[in-house]
């Protein structure tokens, strides 16, 4: 993360983005012009930066997910915040233009070190109409930079969609800053285990005898909050361990959309997938002697049982496992159909019942 722009030069590429005028636009303060003038020249310079902008291609400019998920939610991976460029805003739009029809969002920055408070300040724009304060960041030559959101059209923007962000203790810097922004402004719910806690920029200053140490000497100041993340990091509303935040976040999402849709068809197809997350997050246990009870041959249909596990097969070949969500009740592990076993009154089991999404029914006899 950098600080005031540096205006460094325009030159022409003579291979790769040939013809093309290449402006490289670092923010920093002296620390960054040093770091520019031990480069032995200004094509050293830039085929560093090319290096840099060919890698971040290949990373997608830090967006390697973009998803639609069961129900109408969409996820976003960012892995990291990198300077705002043409190609990387285009990315950005890109990403939020394909979820413009989701019910919710859910933003995953886990493991993002950080990156540029620019982008930040880019993505964080399509949560609010208008013009908000996010952030500002202020260095010990008492300046202070201030971070608004950009002001975009109110067709693309998600600014009443609710938002939830996933971090872990290695989301970091401006991937915490993202997360810190959404949260004072209550415009996302946080999802996951509490964040690095790095909110100063340091550099490194040699003390005496050899020793270098680090010195803070930038820091950011939240306009609601006066203070920031340092050493104690974003802390999430709902804390889980690291593997069931997308899963606990999808559930929020179910449950919240739940509550305010009045769109009976939307409310049964949220519920439906609400089963299924509940059912990874609180697995029902069967043991082993119960679940080969199910096995056998239904109309042609066979419940299998291999390793633990419960398969359905149909006489096209199909094959799925089944995940348990009661005593005789498992959904397909792609949540596409449920299985509803019958017993007689001796508790022996003589069928099921063949449940799709929208309700139908098909009976099928052991």
């Amino acid at each position: 993360m950098f600080g005031q722009n540096v205006a460094c030069t325009v030159l022409k590429l003579s291979r790769g983005e040939a013809g093309k005028l290449f402006k490289a636009t670092l923010k920093g303060s002296e620390r960054i012009k040093a770091a520019i003038k031990s480069y032995s020249s200004y094509g050293e310079l830039v085929l560093r930066r090319t290096q840099f902008l060919q890698q971040a291609k290949q990373k997608n400019f830090g967006f390697p997910e973009i998803r639609i998920l069961n129900g109408g939610i969409g996820y976003i991976r960012i892995t990291q915040f990198y300077d705002t460029n043409d190609q990387s805003l285009e990315v950005v739009n890109n990403a939020f233009s394909f979820l413009k029809n989701v019910s919710a969002l859910i933003m995953d920055v886990r493991d993002n070190p950080g990156g540029e408070p620019e982008m930040v300040r880019y993505i964080n724009s399509y949560f609010f109409n208008g013009r908000v304060h996010l952030n500002d960041f202020y260095d010990r030559q008492a300046v202070t930079n201030q971070y608004w959101t950009e002001p975009l059209p109110v067709s693309v923007t998600f600014s009443t969609m609710p938002v939830y962000v996933l971090t872990n203790g290695h989301t970091g810097s401006a991937a915490e800053e993202f997360a810190y922004d959404l949260q004072s402004l209550h415009r996302a719910i946080i999802i996951g285990q509490t964040s690095a806690g790095a909110a100063h920029w340091t550099t490194a200053n040699s003390i005496s005898n050899g020793f270098v140490g680090n010195i803070p000497f930038r820091k950011a100041v939240n306009p609601v909050t006066h203070t920031n993340w340092e050493k104690v990091g974003v802390k999430p509303e709902i804390s889980c361990t690291d593997s069931k935040a997308p899963d606990v976040a999808l559930l929020a999402a179910y449950n919240h959309l739940i509550t305010i849709s009045t769109d009976s068809i939307l409310i049964k197809s949220l519920k439906w997938q609400r089963v299924a997350v509940n059912a990874k997050l609180h697995p029902f246990k069967i043991n082993l002697i119960s679940l080969k009870l199910f096995t056998g041959v239904y109309n042609g249909r066979h419940i299998t049982f291999t390793k633990g596990v419960l398969y359905f097969n149909d006489t096209n070949g199909y094959h799925i496992d089944l995940i348990p969500i009661s005593a005789d009740v498992f959904i397909f592990s792609n949540n596409d159909r449920r299985l509803e076993f019958e017993r007689d009154d001796n508790g022996r089991i003589i069928g099921f019942d063949f449940i799709y999404p929208g309700g139908k029914a098909e009976k099928f006899s052991r």
